[in-house]
Protein backbone atom coordinates (compact mmCIF):
# COMPACT_ATOMS: atom_id res chain seq x y z
CA UNK A 1 0.00 0.00 0.00
CA UNK A 2 2.92 2.52 0.79
CA UNK A 3 4.39 1.53 -2.94
CA UNK A 4 0.94 2.03 -4.26
CA UNK A 5 0.65 5.72 -2.60
CA UNK A 6 3.81 6.56 -3.66
CA UNK A 7 3.17 5.73 -7.14
CA UNK A 8 0.48 7.58 -6.93
CA UNK A 9 1.92 10.40 -5.20
CA UNK A 10 4.38 10.90 -7.74
CA UNK A 11 2.09 10.71 -10.77
CA UNK A 12 0.24 13.23 -9.51
CA UNK A 13 3.20 15.48 -8.66
CA UNK A 14 4.53 14.43 -12.22
CA UNK A 15 0.92 15.62 -13.86
CA UNK A 16 0.65 18.77 -12.23
CA UNK A 17 4.33 19.81 -13.41
CA UNK A 18 3.16 18.75 -16.87
CA UNK A 19 0.06 20.51 -16.69
CA UNK A 20 2.00 23.84 -15.36
CA UNK A 21 4.03 23.73 -17.88
CA UNK A 22 1.33 23.05 -20.62
CA UNK A 23 -0.39 26.18 -18.93
CA UNK A 24 2.83 28.16 -18.75
CA UNK A 25 3.59 27.95 -22.76
CA UNK A 26 -0.25 28.52 -23.59
CA UNK A 27 -0.19 31.25 -21.61
CA UNK A 28 3.50 32.34 -22.69
CA UNK A 29 1.30 31.35 -26.46
CA UNK A 30 -1.63 33.53 -26.49
CA UNK A 31 -2.03 35.80 -23.57
CA UNK A 32 1.09 37.38 -22.10
CA UNK A 33 2.83 39.77 -24.10
CA UNK A 34 6.72 39.84 -23.90
CA UNK A 35 8.05 43.29 -22.52
CA UNK A 36 8.80 44.69 -25.94
CA UNK A 37 12.17 46.63 -26.73
CA UNK A 38 11.18 48.70 -29.33
CA UNK A 39 10.20 52.61 -29.31
CA UNK A 40 7.54 54.03 -30.07
CA UNK A 41 7.78 57.43 -32.55
CA UNK A 42 5.21 59.01 -34.53
CA UNK A 43 5.79 60.42 -37.73
CA UNK A 44 5.87 64.17 -36.35
CA UNK A 45 8.50 63.08 -33.47
CA UNK A 46 11.16 65.52 -33.68
CA UNK A 47 15.20 64.20 -33.34
CA UNK A 48 16.41 64.11 -30.03
CA UNK A 49 18.15 67.05 -30.42
CA UNK A 50 18.19 70.38 -28.36
CA UNK A 51 20.16 72.71 -31.42
CA UNK A 52 18.16 75.24 -33.05
CA UNK A 53 20.00 74.70 -36.41
CA UNK A 54 18.04 71.33 -36.48
CA UNK A 55 15.10 73.24 -36.65
CA UNK A 56 15.58 74.91 -39.83
CA UNK A 57 16.52 71.85 -41.48
CA UNK A 58 13.80 70.71 -44.19
CA UNK A 59 12.33 67.59 -45.34
CA UNK A 60 13.30 66.19 -48.72
CA UNK A 61 11.83 67.56 -51.70
CA UNK A 62 9.85 65.64 -54.26
CA UNK A 63 12.29 67.03 -56.62
CA UNK A 64 15.29 65.92 -54.00
CA UNK A 65 13.48 62.14 -54.08
CA UNK A 66 12.81 61.87 -57.32
CA UNK A 67 16.57 62.76 -58.34
CA UNK A 68 17.95 60.56 -56.24
CA UNK A 69 15.96 57.57 -57.81
CA UNK A 70 17.28 59.25 -60.98
CA UNK A 71 20.59 59.20 -59.82
CA UNK A 72 20.60 55.14 -58.53
CA UNK A 73 19.33 54.96 -62.21
CA UNK A 74 22.62 55.94 -63.80
CA UNK A 75 24.62 54.22 -61.17
CA UNK A 76 23.28 50.89 -62.13
CA UNK A 77 25.24 51.73 -65.96
CA UNK A 78 28.09 51.89 -64.86
CA UNK A 79 30.07 47.96 -64.88
CA UNK A 80 31.98 48.42 -61.60
CA UNK A 81 32.77 44.98 -61.62
CA UNK A 82 35.19 43.19 -58.90
CA UNK A 83 37.04 40.13 -59.96
CA UNK A 84 39.85 37.86 -58.20
CA UNK A 85 42.19 38.10 -60.71
CA UNK A 86 42.40 42.37 -60.53
CA UNK A 87 44.11 41.94 -64.48
CA UNK A 88 40.72 41.21 -65.12
CA UNK A 89 39.02 44.17 -63.50
CA UNK A 90 37.94 47.38 -66.16
CA UNK A 91 39.49 50.21 -64.57
CA UNK A 92 37.62 52.59 -66.59
CA UNK A 93 34.46 51.64 -65.17
CA UNK A 94 35.60 52.60 -61.16
CA UNK A 95 36.96 55.59 -63.36
CA UNK A 96 33.93 56.74 -64.80
CA UNK A 97 31.98 55.87 -61.69
CA UNK A 98 34.14 58.10 -59.63
CA UNK A 99 33.57 60.68 -62.10
CA UNK A 100 29.61 60.41 -61.86
CA UNK A 101 29.65 60.45 -58.75
CA UNK A 102 31.91 63.76 -57.93
CA UNK A 103 29.94 65.77 -60.51
CA UNK A 104 26.56 64.49 -59.17
CA UNK A 105 27.55 65.51 -55.42
CA UNK A 106 30.10 68.32 -56.04
CA UNK A 107 29.31 70.02 -52.12
CA UNK A 108 30.14 66.13 -51.29
CA UNK A 109 33.10 66.27 -52.59
CA UNK A 110 34.40 69.49 -52.29
CA UNK A 111 33.20 70.23 -48.79
CA UNK A 112 34.50 67.06 -47.35
CA UNK A 113 36.90 66.30 -49.69
CA UNK A 114 40.08 63.78 -48.03
CA UNK A 115 41.70 62.40 -50.16
CA UNK A 116 44.11 59.35 -49.15
CA UNK A 117 46.77 57.38 -50.76
CA UNK A 118 45.78 54.11 -51.48
CA UNK A 119 47.37 51.46 -53.81
CA UNK A 120 44.59 50.91 -56.02
CA UNK A 121 43.23 54.93 -56.20
CA UNK A 122 39.52 54.00 -56.23
CA UNK A 123 38.62 53.78 -52.92
CA UNK A 124 36.92 56.90 -51.75
CA UNK A 125 37.05 58.43 -48.25
CA UNK A 126 35.66 61.36 -47.17
CA UNK A 127 35.71 63.81 -44.19
CA UNK A 128 33.24 65.52 -43.13
CA UNK A 129 34.47 68.16 -40.11
CA UNK A 130 32.79 68.94 -37.19
CA UNK A 131 33.04 72.29 -34.90
CA UNK A 132 33.27 69.72 -31.71
CA UNK A 133 37.32 68.03 -32.50
CA UNK A 134 36.80 66.24 -29.06
CA UNK A 135 33.65 64.37 -30.24
CA UNK A 136 34.55 60.86 -31.43
CA UNK A 137 33.88 60.48 -34.96
CA UNK A 138 32.04 58.08 -37.02
CA UNK A 139 32.00 55.89 -40.01
CA UNK A 140 29.46 54.95 -42.78
CA UNK A 141 30.27 52.70 -45.28
CA UNK A 142 29.03 51.08 -48.39
CA UNK A 143 31.25 49.89 -51.87
CA UNK A 144 31.13 50.75 -55.43
CA UNK A 145 32.09 47.23 -56.93
CA UNK A 146 29.11 44.30 -57.62
CA UNK A 147 29.56 40.79 -58.86
CA UNK A 148 29.69 39.57 -62.31
CA UNK A 149 27.10 38.10 -64.56
CA UNK A 150 27.65 34.39 -65.06
CA UNK A 151 27.42 33.59 -68.88
CA UNK A 152 24.56 30.94 -68.69
CA UNK A 153 22.17 33.49 -66.43
CA UNK A 154 22.71 36.67 -68.41
CA UNK A 155 19.61 35.80 -71.01
CA UNK A 156 17.71 34.52 -68.12
CA UNK A 157 17.24 38.51 -66.77
CA UNK A 158 14.53 40.56 -67.86
CA UNK A 159 16.40 43.51 -68.69
CA UNK A 160 20.17 43.85 -69.49
CA UNK A 161 21.59 43.71 -66.12
CA UNK A 162 23.58 47.36 -66.79
CA UNK A 163 20.29 49.13 -68.30
CA UNK A 164 19.14 50.25 -64.88
CA UNK A 165 15.60 49.44 -66.17
CA UNK A 166 12.24 50.64 -64.38
CA UNK A 167 9.34 49.17 -65.40
CA UNK A 168 5.95 50.51 -64.37
CA UNK A 169 5.55 48.38 -61.25
CA UNK A 170 8.35 50.92 -59.70
CA UNK A 171 11.31 48.18 -59.81
CA UNK A 172 14.80 49.15 -60.78
CA UNK A 173 16.34 46.38 -62.02
CA UNK A 174 20.07 45.96 -62.48
CA UNK A 175 23.38 44.25 -60.76
CA UNK A 176 24.39 46.37 -58.04
CA UNK A 177 20.40 47.32 -57.65
CA UNK A 178 20.37 45.40 -54.24
CA UNK A 179 23.83 44.79 -53.16
CA UNK A 180 25.35 47.90 -52.74
CA UNK A 181 25.02 50.82 -55.00
CA UNK A 182 21.99 51.84 -52.72
CA UNK A 183 24.09 52.41 -50.15
CA UNK A 184 26.51 54.79 -51.96
CA UNK A 185 23.96 56.54 -53.96
CA UNK A 186 21.76 56.53 -50.63
CA UNK A 187 24.69 58.13 -48.55
CA UNK A 188 25.61 60.70 -50.97
CA UNK A 189 22.00 62.41 -51.61
CA UNK A 190 21.66 62.56 -47.88
CA UNK A 191 24.66 64.52 -47.45
CA UNK A 192 24.17 66.08 -50.47
CA UNK A 193 20.95 67.62 -49.36
CA UNK A 194 22.10 68.87 -45.99
CA UNK A 195 24.90 70.48 -47.59
CA UNK A 196 22.65 72.24 -49.86
CA UNK A 197 20.35 73.39 -47.63
CA UNK A 198 23.44 74.42 -45.45
CA UNK A 199 25.04 76.37 -48.11
CA UNK A 200 21.34 78.08 -49.00
CA UNK A 201 21.09 78.96 -45.70
CA UNK A 202 20.61 82.44 -44.30
CA UNK A 203 22.77 81.12 -41.55
CA UNK A 204 25.79 79.90 -43.15
CA UNK A 205 28.01 82.41 -42.03
CA UNK A 206 27.29 81.60 -38.89
CA UNK A 207 27.30 78.01 -38.81
CA UNK A 208 30.89 77.22 -40.60
CA UNK A 209 30.18 73.63 -40.70
CA UNK A 210 26.48 72.15 -39.98
CA UNK A 211 28.17 69.29 -38.24
CA UNK A 212 29.28 69.17 -34.44
CA UNK A 213 30.70 65.81 -34.16
CA UNK A 214 33.26 64.52 -37.63
CA UNK A 215 32.38 61.90 -39.50
CA UNK A 216 33.80 60.00 -42.29
CA UNK A 217 32.24 57.70 -45.29
CA UNK A 218 33.92 55.12 -46.89
CA UNK A 219 33.54 53.04 -50.55
CA UNK A 220 35.20 50.01 -51.21
CA UNK A 221 35.71 49.42 -54.51
CA UNK A 222 36.98 45.50 -53.85
CA UNK A 223 34.90 43.96 -50.99
CA UNK A 224 33.27 41.77 -53.30
CA UNK A 225 36.32 39.57 -53.49
CA UNK A 226 37.19 40.46 -50.24
CA UNK A 227 40.01 42.61 -51.44
CA UNK A 228 41.67 45.36 -49.78
CA UNK A 229 39.76 48.71 -49.90
CA UNK A 230 38.29 48.69 -46.31
CA UNK A 231 41.78 47.21 -45.35
CA UNK A 232 43.56 50.50 -46.42
CA UNK A 233 40.90 53.01 -44.78
CA UNK A 234 41.58 51.10 -41.51
CA UNK A 235 45.17 51.55 -41.98
CA UNK A 236 45.10 54.98 -42.57
CA UNK A 237 42.80 55.49 -39.55
CA UNK A 238 45.17 53.35 -37.29
CA UNK A 239 48.48 55.17 -38.56
CA UNK A 240 46.66 58.73 -37.21
CA UNK A 241 45.29 57.15 -34.69
CA UNK A 242 41.95 57.71 -35.40
CA UNK A 243 39.06 55.72 -33.34
CA UNK A 244 35.30 55.54 -33.90
CA UNK A 245 32.38 56.15 -32.45
CA UNK A 246 30.65 53.15 -34.34
CA UNK A 247 30.35 52.21 -37.96
CA UNK A 248 27.22 51.24 -40.58
CA UNK A 249 28.21 49.20 -43.38
CA UNK A 250 25.84 46.80 -45.59
CA UNK A 251 24.86 43.95 -44.42
CA UNK A 252 20.74 43.73 -42.47
CA UNK A 253 17.42 44.77 -44.07
CA UNK A 254 14.23 45.16 -43.04
CA UNK A 255 12.21 41.76 -43.63
CA UNK A 256 8.80 41.97 -44.55
CA UNK A 257 6.13 39.02 -42.81
CA UNK A 258 6.73 35.74 -43.91
CA UNK A 259 10.18 35.87 -43.75
CA UNK A 260 10.54 34.60 -40.21
CA UNK A 261 8.32 32.29 -38.87
CA UNK A 262 5.39 33.61 -36.55
CA UNK A 263 5.75 37.30 -37.37
CA UNK A 264 3.48 39.06 -39.49
CA UNK A 265 4.36 42.27 -39.47
CA UNK A 266 7.78 44.05 -41.06
CA UNK A 267 11.04 44.45 -38.99
CA UNK A 268 14.55 46.13 -39.27
CA UNK A 269 17.16 43.64 -38.74
CA UNK A 270 21.02 45.09 -37.33
CA UNK A 271 23.74 42.94 -37.89
CA UNK A 272 26.05 42.91 -35.07
CA UNK A 273 27.66 40.54 -35.98
CA UNK A 274 29.12 38.28 -39.30
CA UNK A 275 29.76 34.96 -39.97
CA UNK A 276 33.27 34.07 -41.02
CA UNK A 277 34.25 32.35 -44.43
CA UNK A 278 36.67 29.60 -45.98
CA UNK A 279 36.91 27.42 -48.93
CA UNK A 280 38.68 23.89 -48.98
CA UNK A 281 39.87 22.15 -51.56
CA UNK A 282 39.83 18.52 -51.09
CA UNK A 283 41.69 16.39 -53.63
CA UNK A 284 41.58 13.11 -54.25
CA UNK A 285 44.82 11.05 -56.74
CA UNK A 286 44.46 7.73 -57.94
CA UNK A 287 46.31 5.79 -60.89
CA UNK A 288 44.06 6.94 -64.10
CA UNK A 289 43.81 4.71 -66.52
CA UNK A 290 41.40 3.49 -69.45
CA UNK A 291 37.74 3.37 -68.19
CA UNK A 292 36.99 0.05 -69.25
CA UNK A 293 39.37 -1.36 -66.37
CA UNK A 294 38.37 0.53 -63.21
CA UNK A 295 39.15 0.04 -59.64
CA UNK A 296 36.98 -0.46 -56.92
CA UNK A 297 37.36 2.74 -55.70
CA UNK A 298 38.32 5.66 -58.37
CA UNK A 299 39.26 9.21 -57.21
CA UNK A 300 35.89 10.30 -58.48
CA UNK A 301 34.11 7.61 -56.10
CA UNK A 302 35.87 8.51 -53.22
CA UNK A 303 35.51 12.36 -53.67
CA UNK A 304 31.95 11.59 -54.17
CA UNK A 305 31.99 9.38 -50.33
CA UNK A 306 33.25 12.46 -49.24
CA UNK A 307 31.15 15.32 -49.93
CA UNK A 308 28.38 13.30 -49.06
CA UNK A 309 29.58 12.29 -45.83
CA UNK A 310 30.08 16.32 -44.84
CA UNK A 311 26.44 16.95 -46.41
CA UNK A 312 25.44 14.00 -44.08
CA UNK A 313 27.56 15.02 -40.77
CA UNK A 314 26.56 19.09 -40.60
CA UNK A 315 27.89 21.18 -38.20
CA UNK A 316 25.65 21.80 -34.64
CA UNK A 317 22.98 24.09 -34.72
CA UNK A 318 23.71 26.79 -31.95
CA UNK A 319 21.07 28.77 -30.20
CA UNK A 320 22.97 31.24 -28.39
CA UNK A 321 24.99 34.11 -29.16
CA UNK A 322 23.44 36.22 -31.76
CA UNK A 323 20.90 34.58 -32.39
CA UNK A 324 19.44 34.22 -28.75
CA UNK A 325 19.75 38.11 -28.99
CA UNK A 326 17.44 37.64 -31.93
CA UNK A 327 15.16 35.78 -30.46
CA UNK A 328 14.67 37.95 -26.90
CA UNK A 329 14.05 41.16 -29.33
CA UNK A 330 11.90 39.52 -31.90
CA UNK A 331 9.69 37.32 -29.80
CA UNK A 332 7.46 40.48 -28.17
CA UNK A 333 7.04 41.41 -31.97
CA UNK A 334 5.24 38.10 -32.50
CA UNK A 335 1.29 37.66 -33.18
CA UNK A 336 -0.17 35.08 -30.26
CA UNK A 337 0.70 31.55 -31.22
CA UNK A 338 2.55 28.05 -30.77
CA UNK A 339 5.64 29.60 -32.32
CA UNK A 340 5.93 32.66 -29.76
CA UNK A 341 5.13 30.47 -26.72
CA UNK A 342 8.38 28.25 -27.80
CA UNK A 343 10.56 31.46 -28.60
CA UNK A 344 9.33 32.14 -24.87
CA UNK A 345 10.09 29.13 -23.18
CA UNK A 346 14.05 28.09 -24.44
CA UNK A 347 14.63 26.94 -21.17
CA UNK A 348 12.18 24.17 -22.32
CA UNK A 349 11.97 23.67 -26.08
CA UNK A 350 16.00 24.41 -27.04
CA UNK A 351 16.91 20.98 -27.38
CA UNK A 352 13.54 20.52 -30.38
CA UNK A 353 13.78 23.57 -31.49
CA UNK A 354 17.44 23.01 -32.71
CA UNK A 355 16.42 19.43 -33.93
CA UNK A 356 13.59 20.56 -35.92
CA UNK A 357 15.60 24.09 -37.41
CA UNK A 358 18.10 21.35 -38.16
CA UNK A 359 15.97 18.84 -40.78
CA UNK A 360 12.72 20.37 -41.26
CA UNK A 361 13.09 22.29 -45.21
CA UNK A 362 12.67 25.97 -46.39
CA UNK A 363 14.12 26.75 -43.28
CA UNK A 364 17.76 26.90 -44.85
CA UNK A 365 18.07 30.89 -44.04
CA UNK A 366 17.10 30.80 -40.63
CA UNK A 367 19.46 27.74 -40.38
CA UNK A 368 22.04 29.34 -41.92
CA UNK A 369 21.97 31.45 -38.33
CA UNK A 370 22.36 29.15 -36.89
CA UNK A 371 25.42 26.84 -37.88
CA UNK A 372 28.27 26.24 -40.04
CA UNK A 373 26.88 25.91 -43.42
CA UNK A 374 28.85 22.94 -45.41
CA UNK A 375 28.21 24.38 -49.31
CA UNK A 376 30.14 22.38 -52.75
CA UNK A 377 30.60 24.56 -55.05
CA UNK A 378 33.06 23.31 -57.77
CA UNK A 379 34.15 20.10 -59.07
CA UNK A 380 37.12 19.55 -61.39
CA UNK A 381 38.28 16.02 -63.05
CA UNK A 382 38.63 14.14 -66.17
CA UNK A 383 38.94 15.41 -69.33
CA UNK A 384 37.16 12.80 -71.79
CA UNK A 385 34.61 10.15 -71.07
CA UNK A 386 36.57 7.17 -71.44
CA UNK A 387 39.63 8.18 -69.53
CA UNK A 388 39.99 8.00 -65.54
CA UNK A 389 41.29 10.82 -64.40
CA UNK A 390 44.35 10.49 -62.09
CA UNK A 391 42.82 13.58 -59.53
CA UNK A 392 39.17 14.62 -58.80
CA UNK A 393 39.43 18.41 -56.80
CA UNK A 394 36.05 19.75 -55.15
CA UNK A 395 36.04 22.85 -53.62
CA UNK A 396 33.79 22.86 -50.50
CA UNK A 397 32.93 26.91 -48.81
CA UNK A 398 32.16 27.20 -45.43
CA UNK A 399 30.50 30.14 -43.62
CA UNK A 400 31.57 29.70 -40.09
CA UNK A 401 29.45 30.86 -36.77
CA UNK A 402 31.36 32.56 -34.13
CA UNK A 403 31.95 30.45 -31.47
CA UNK A 404 34.10 28.34 -34.54
CA UNK A 405 37.08 29.14 -36.31
CA UNK A 406 39.08 27.94 -39.61
CA UNK A 407 40.87 25.34 -37.77
CA UNK A 408 37.49 24.23 -36.25
CA UNK A 409 36.24 23.70 -40.24
CA UNK A 410 39.63 21.99 -41.25
CA UNK A 411 39.53 19.42 -38.49
CA UNK A 412 36.26 18.93 -39.35
CA UNK A 413 36.97 18.02 -42.76
CA UNK A 414 40.17 15.82 -41.19
CA UNK A 415 37.48 14.15 -39.43
CA UNK A 416 35.30 12.98 -41.79
CA UNK A 417 38.36 12.41 -44.71
CA UNK A 418 40.12 10.01 -42.17
CA UNK A 419 44.30 9.15 -42.55
CA UNK A 420 44.41 8.52 -46.42
CA UNK A 421 47.14 9.24 -48.18
CA UNK A 422 45.52 10.10 -51.21
CA UNK A 423 43.99 12.37 -49.98
CA UNK A 424 44.66 16.49 -49.57
CA UNK A 425 42.75 19.46 -47.94
CA UNK A 426 44.50 22.95 -49.21
CA UNK A 427 42.92 26.32 -48.30
CA UNK A 428 41.16 27.43 -51.74
CA UNK A 429 42.17 30.96 -51.97
CA UNK A 430 45.82 30.08 -51.09
CA UNK A 431 46.14 27.10 -53.96
CA UNK A 432 44.57 29.58 -56.34
CA UNK A 433 45.96 32.60 -55.13
CA UNK A 434 43.07 34.41 -55.57
CA UNK A 435 42.86 36.77 -52.43
CA UNK A 436 42.92 36.41 -48.52
CA UNK A 437 42.81 32.55 -47.45
CA UNK A 438 39.83 33.37 -45.17
CA UNK A 439 38.30 35.04 -42.00
CA UNK A 440 37.13 34.07 -38.68
CA UNK A 441 33.62 35.21 -37.54
CA UNK A 442 34.27 39.29 -36.55
CA UNK A 443 33.25 40.65 -32.91
CA UNK A 444 29.84 41.04 -32.09
CA UNK A 445 29.04 44.73 -31.63
CA UNK A 446 27.01 45.36 -28.45
CA UNK A 447 23.13 46.23 -28.37
CA UNK A 448 21.52 48.71 -26.04
CA UNK A 449 20.86 52.50 -26.16
CA UNK A 450 23.66 53.14 -23.72
CA UNK A 451 25.48 52.31 -26.92
CA UNK A 452 25.47 55.37 -29.06
CA UNK A 453 25.72 53.65 -32.51
CA UNK A 454 23.05 51.25 -31.46
CA UNK A 455 21.07 54.38 -30.09
CA UNK A 456 21.25 56.34 -33.07
CA UNK A 457 19.90 53.32 -35.41
CA UNK A 458 16.98 52.45 -32.89
CA UNK A 459 16.33 55.89 -33.25
CA UNK A 460 15.87 56.79 -36.83
CA UNK A 461 14.57 53.54 -37.90
CA UNK A 462 11.66 53.80 -35.33
CA UNK A 463 11.59 57.38 -37.09
CA UNK A 464 10.52 56.04 -40.65
CA UNK A 465 8.67 52.90 -38.60
CA UNK A 466 10.14 50.21 -37.70
CA UNK A 467 11.68 48.08 -34.72
CA UNK A 468 14.76 47.10 -34.41
CA UNK A 469 16.59 43.33 -33.64
CA UNK A 470 20.24 42.15 -33.43
CA UNK A 471 20.78 39.06 -36.04
CA UNK A 472 23.97 37.59 -37.91
CA UNK A 473 25.24 38.27 -41.11
CA UNK A 474 25.28 35.29 -43.08
CA UNK A 475 28.09 36.89 -45.88
CA UNK A 476 31.08 38.61 -45.53
CA UNK A 477 31.35 42.47 -45.04
CA UNK A 478 33.72 45.43 -45.17
CA UNK A 479 32.57 45.73 -41.79
CA UNK A 480 34.95 43.07 -40.06
CA UNK A 481 38.05 45.44 -40.67
CA UNK A 482 36.66 47.89 -38.89
CA UNK A 483 36.73 46.12 -35.36
CA UNK A 484 40.54 47.07 -35.33
CA UNK A 485 39.45 51.12 -34.65
CA UNK A 486 35.45 50.17 -32.48
CA UNK A 487 33.73 47.95 -30.86
CA UNK A 488 30.52 49.34 -32.51
CA UNK A 489 30.05 47.99 -36.19
CA UNK A 490 26.50 47.20 -37.10
CA UNK A 491 25.53 46.51 -40.49
CA UNK A 492 21.92 47.50 -42.21
CA UNK A 493 20.39 49.33 -44.50
CA UNK A 494 16.81 49.53 -44.95
CA UNK A 495 15.71 47.94 -48.05
CA UNK A 496 12.19 46.12 -47.77
CA UNK A 497 12.99 42.39 -48.97
CA UNK A 498 10.41 39.41 -49.25
CA UNK A 499 11.76 36.01 -48.98
CA UNK A 500 11.97 35.73 -52.60
CA UNK A 501 13.75 38.82 -52.86
CA UNK A 502 16.72 37.43 -50.78
CA UNK A 503 17.86 34.79 -54.37
CA UNK A 504 17.91 38.00 -56.33
CA UNK A 505 21.09 39.16 -54.31
CA UNK A 506 24.51 38.39 -56.47
CA UNK A 507 21.45 36.29 -58.56
CA UNK A 508 18.74 36.79 -61.54
CA UNK A 509 17.07 40.27 -61.99
CA UNK A 510 18.26 42.03 -59.01
CA UNK A 511 15.80 45.38 -58.42
CA UNK A 512 14.75 47.19 -55.52
CA UNK A 513 11.96 49.60 -55.44
CA UNK A 514 11.90 53.54 -55.81
CA UNK A 515 10.39 53.60 -52.32
CA UNK A 516 13.54 51.62 -51.04
CA UNK A 517 15.81 54.27 -52.34
CA UNK A 518 13.85 57.12 -51.34
CA UNK A 519 13.58 55.77 -47.68
CA UNK A 520 17.18 55.07 -47.69
CA UNK A 521 17.85 58.31 -48.48
CA UNK A 522 15.86 59.61 -45.43
CA UNK A 523 16.99 57.15 -43.51
CA UNK A 524 20.99 58.01 -44.01
CA UNK A 525 20.02 61.43 -44.05
CA UNK A 526 17.99 61.16 -40.14
CA UNK A 527 21.36 59.27 -38.62
CA UNK A 528 23.97 62.01 -40.26
CA UNK A 529 21.79 64.88 -38.11
CA UNK A 530 21.37 62.87 -35.63
CA UNK A 531 24.73 61.44 -34.99
CA UNK A 532 26.97 64.66 -36.14
CA UNK A 533 24.40 67.14 -34.60
CA UNK A 534 23.56 65.43 -31.57
CA UNK A 535 25.35 64.55 -28.95
CA UNK A 536 25.06 61.21 -27.37
CA UNK A 537 23.42 62.25 -24.67
CA UNK A 538 20.76 63.64 -26.30
CA UNK A 539 20.07 60.18 -28.26
CA UNK A 540 20.10 58.14 -24.93
CA UNK A 541 17.53 60.75 -23.16
CA UNK A 542 15.35 60.51 -26.42
CA UNK A 543 15.47 56.83 -26.40
CA UNK A 544 14.67 56.70 -22.84
CA UNK A 545 11.62 59.29 -22.83
CA UNK A 546 9.93 57.53 -26.46
CA UNK A 547 9.83 54.04 -24.37
CA UNK A 548 9.15 54.98 -21.10
CA UNK A 549 7.49 58.58 -20.97
CA UNK A 550 9.72 62.12 -20.31
CA UNK A 551 9.65 61.77 -16.38
CA UNK A 552 12.09 58.85 -16.27
CA UNK A 553 15.33 60.13 -16.10
CA UNK A 554 18.02 57.88 -18.03
CA UNK A 555 20.12 57.18 -14.87
CA UNK A 556 17.06 54.87 -13.91
CA UNK A 557 17.56 52.76 -16.96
Amino acid sequence: KRMKRAIVGVLSIGGIVILSIIGLVLYSSYISTPTSHQIKLSKSATLPCSEDILKSIPNLTTKQKQDAVDHFIQALRFETISHTQHSRVNLSQFDNFIHFLQSTYPLSFQICSYPISVPDNHTILLKCNGSNPSLQPFLLASHTDVVPIAPETSKLWSYPPFEGHRDSNGYIYGRGAMDDKPGVISILESLESILTWHKNSKNNQKFITPFTRSFYIAFGQDEEVMGSGAVNVVKHLKNNQITLAFVIDEGGTIINPGVFPGLNKPIALIGTSEKGFVSFNITVTGAGGHSSMPPNQTPVGILSTIISQLENNQFPVRLEGVFHSTIVAITPEMDPGPIRGIFSNLWLFKPLLAYVLSILPGLESTRAMLRTTTAPTILDAGIADNVLPKSATATINFRIIPGETINTVYNHIKSIVGDNPNVKIVNFRESSSSGPSGSNPSAVSPVGSEYFGWGVIQWVTAKIGFGVVPFLVMGATDGRHYYEVTDQVYRFIPMRLNKEDLVRIHGVNERLREDDIERCVEWYRNVIITASMCSGEDVHQGIVQARFGPDLNHKEL
